[in-house]
């Protein structure tokens, strides 16, 4: 095979650059990012795992795998994957990004999962001298290793861009061959079909069967190919599509004469199993498969559709971002993706075939959601004159924009084509949950509220009873907590807001009245009264509890605020009458001089945690810990407690983790909720079975559970409703001792007890909630109880 001679000199160029241009690219640690209880392809920012050169800024993610020379030729090289750079340790594939620099003579890249024979496939196809990208779905060993062989000595630049879950979707496939134009004893499918098929023609369309070939099942929605032009007799394009009455006006592959170009599909299949490939100029072509989507695999193809073209002629899906002009060298180019282009408005990444054309020097184009730092990857490298090509999966930013940004080293055009995207699948972005009896809010990671659960108690403005997350009126919030009936949140400015039941004066606006005739709910959040400098508040059963700001740089002169249902105490006012107080009170008799760290409202008993670590309580004399009744006092033998949580329902219990990590419980225990192992009530602290390493506690009506060191969670207490996260209702009356929660395969965040129910935040952003009386609280349109985690937000129905 030969190459112009002009077109070598550009690649010799652009590997002059790529070798120093990493300088100019910001290094950006990728988070961690779990497929919490998902099962489809997670997004990643980014991350450079493989780097063979050696120069002071061509780094990887973790200085692994990085300056190790290059890669001889037909010399396997096994690239560690799992567990870097945001991939899970137990991860069945991954989204690469391979580069091939400087090959010292024509030939390929296979990647695969190390398996004792090569697969007769190829992922990135090169000449000497070449700078060759493409987009990869890999499938990864049993070690979370992926082999990387070269027919020709070169160097190697991997980076990850997403991965596949255990037994999620994508189901990866080692590469096999099922489409080869061309004629040869090396040039063979897998199966012999459409094998040596001939030259395309100009203009031709090639159609080849999909299903029932090379692991990919009859029915399969969508397929992941590499697909190949092969010495154009012209300039030119591909074009894959699912056999359609008409050609897509995208491309997937654009080339030039005397090309070897490859690049990665999701193809939609045709209904018959059909994937169809025109060329304009003639070719041969090839097309190996690396996964497909199963029915309701999660992954959804769609229509290709042009989202972006700068040129001063160019077209789009619906005439935004068109004719913009080249992106200048070192500049961002922001482009809308979700919401256009057939990809939904709430979709969390896209499929993407990027194309660098017309540019002005040699460079490379980085593509990541606009809301995150420009990662240390690449994902077109380009020189004068090509036309290149690359498949991308990038997420988007979830703030409503739905923005990809592409940032470009040298001045180029740039063309976009959607071909798939990643549903939202849960509601993502939670920094922390809030659970009640009758419903669930989460603070968003942009402060605004989200709520779910029953009527009247959700906080937009409705009646209305959903399992579905909304958003509240709430917009900017810094602190949530959920109580039976009512939720409150504090904003920036220190005021708080309240919501829900008022019947009682437990919203703190100086009325017991509602928005709705016959009930004392307010459907919308309203101020309590008098407060400022709030630093924290907790709703609980028929009263609400906050802290303010104390006038010291120390805070050592905080104040203990309650309002609501005053029955024995709770309110904390000292010698003050029964009755309700719409209005806050000011709590007396705390420790003057010692800030106050935590509050918590119970069922008839309020608690605050103080800053050298003492409990005190008020309230109920049974549920107190100790002595005190309307007047704090401190609860006995707690000296040194970090989290403490009082649960809202009737029999009520509170627990505090203590700073070794133990917890300890008191007030009753009937449920087991005490977890000593009794089943019997305390009113003094007693130690919870088995619990050495906890750093979170939170309780529920009867169930308490407790967050550990390693990311799980150990709960104990009723679990007639599978509250306590066993897969099962049994034991009952409870679990009088702490179990472990099942069926989270990912690393917890926190914990958070309902009325009969849990919930978990996951560190990927993402909650689950199990158990539960009714479905309204869960978030999800199951059948209750849920004996599973069910991922908050993934339901399809509202009511």
């Amino acid at each position: 095979m030969s190459r112009p001679v002009s077109l070598r000199r550009r690649l010799a160029t652009a590997l002059t650059l790529l070798a120093t241009s990493t300088l100019s690219i910001a290094f950006a640690p990728t988070p961690s990012v779990s497929a919490a209880a998902d099962v489809n392809i997670v997004p990643l920012v980014p991350a450079r795992l493989m780097e063979t050169r050696t120069g002071p800024n061509d780094e990887t993610i973790d200085g692994q795998d990085e300056g190790v020379g290059r890669i001889a030729a037909r010399t396997p090289y096994v690239l560690d994957v799992a567990g870097r750079g945001g991939v899970a340790p137990d991860a069945q594939a991954v989204m690469l990004n391979v580069t091939a620099v400087n090959p010292s003579a024509e030939g390929f890249i296979t990647v695969y999962p190390c398996t004792a024979t090569v697969p007769n496939a190829s992922n990135v196809n090169f000449f000497a001298g070449d700078v060759a990208p493409n987009s990869v779905l890999a499938q990864l060993s049993d070690n979370g290793e992926v082999c990387l062989y070269s027919y020709a000595e070169t160097d190697i630049v991997v980076d990850v861009s997403g991965y596949v879950p255990i037994a999620g979707s994508p189901v990866p496939l080692p590469p096999a061959r099922l489409l080869e134009t061309r004629s040869g004893p090396l040039y063979s499918t897998v199966d012999g079909e459409s094998n040596a098929i001939g030259r395309a023609d100009a203009g031709e369309i090639v159609k080849f069967r999909v299903w029932d070939r090379g692991g990919a099942p009859d029915g399969a929605e969508a397929v992941y190919l590499n697909v190949t032009a092969i010495l154009p007799g012209g300039e030119g394009f591909l074009t894959v599509f699912p056999c359609s009455d008409d050609v897509p006006t995208t491309s997937n592959v654009n080339y030039f004469a005397g090309d070897i170009t490859p690049n990665a599909v999701l193809a939609t299949v045709s209904d018959d199993g059909h994937v169809c490939i025109y060329t304009y100029a003639a070719a041969d072509i090839i097309a190996d498969i690396a996964g497909y989507l199963p029915p309701g695999g999660g992954r959804v193809p769609i229509e290709p559709a042009r989202c972006a073209d700068t040129r001063s002629n160019g077209v789009t899906f619906d005439g935004l971002f068109e004719g913009e002009g080249k992106i200048a060298a070192g500049d961002t180019y922001a482009i809308d993706i979700a919401g256009r282009c057939n990809i939904p408005a709430d979709a969390t990444a896209a499929y993407l075939n990027v194309t660098a054309l017309n540019a002005e020097g040699p460079g490379f184009l980085t593509v990541w959601p606009c809301d995150a730092p420009r990662p240390q990857a690449s994902n077109v490298n380009y020189a004068p004159g090509q036309v290149q090509p690359n498949g991308v999966l990038s997420k988007v930013t979830l703030d409503g924009q739905g923005q990809i940004c592409i940032y470009a080293f040298a001045t180029t055009d740039v063309i976009v084509d959607a071909n798939g995207y990643v549903p939202r699948v849960g509601l993502l972005g939670i920094d922390e949950l809030a659970s009640g009896n009758n419903q669930n809010c989460a603070l968003m990671n942009d402060g605004a509220v989200w709520c779910w659960g029953d009527q009247r108690q959700l906080g937009d403005g409705t009646a209305d009873r959903r399992f579905e997350p909304r958003p509240t009126e709430i917009t900017s919030a810094t602190v949530l907590s959920s109580g039976v009936d009512h939720s409150c949140a504090v904003l920036p400015d220190g005021t708080a807001r309240c919501w829900g039941q008022n019947s009682e004066g437990q919203l703190g606006d100086g009325t017991t009245s509602g928005d709705v005739s016959g009930n004392g709910d307010r459907l919308s959040p309203v101020a309590v009264q008098n407060l400022t400098g709030v630093t924290d508040i907790d709703a609980g059963y028929r009263h609400t509890c906050a802290i303010t700001d104390g006038a010291d740089a120390d805070q050592l002169g905080d104040t203990v605020w309650c309002w609501g249902n005053q029955t024995v105490g709770q309110l904390g006012p000292g010698a003050a009458a029964i009755g309700e107080y719409p209005t806050p009170v000011e709590v007396t008799g705390l420790p003057a001089g010692v800030a106050v760290d935590q509050i918590e409202a119970g069922s008839t008993v309020s608690c605050a945690r103080l800053a050298d670590g003492s409990v005190w309580c008020w309230g109920n004399s049974s549920l107190t810990g100790g002595s005190g009744v309307a007047t704090p006092a401190a609860v006995t033998g707690i000296s040194d407690a970090v989290d403490i949580s009082a649960a809202d329902g009737t029999a009520g219990h509170t627990c505090a983790v203590l700073a070794g990590g133990s917890v300890q419980c008191w007030g009753g225990g009937a449920n087991g909720q005490l977890g000593d192992g009794n089943g019997t009530n305390s009113q003094t602290p007693v130690t919870v079975a088995g619990i050495s390493t906890a750093t979170d506690v939170d309780t529920g009506g009867t169930t308490s559970c407790a967050l550990l060191a390693d990311a799980t969670a150990r709960c104990w207490g009723a679990n007639t409703f599978g509250q306590a996260g066993t897969g099962s209702t049994t034991p009952n009356p409870g679990e009088l001792t702490p179990v472990a929660v099942t069926g989270i395969d990912t690393d917890i965040r926190q914990i958070e007890m309902g009325g009969a129910y849990g919930c978990a935040v996951l560190v990927d952003d993402s909650a689950v909630c199990w158990g539960g009386s009714t479905t309204w609280v869960l978030g999800s349109d199951v059948e209750v109880p849920a004996l599973e985690p069910e991922i908050v937000g993934s339901g399809d129905q509202t009511s």
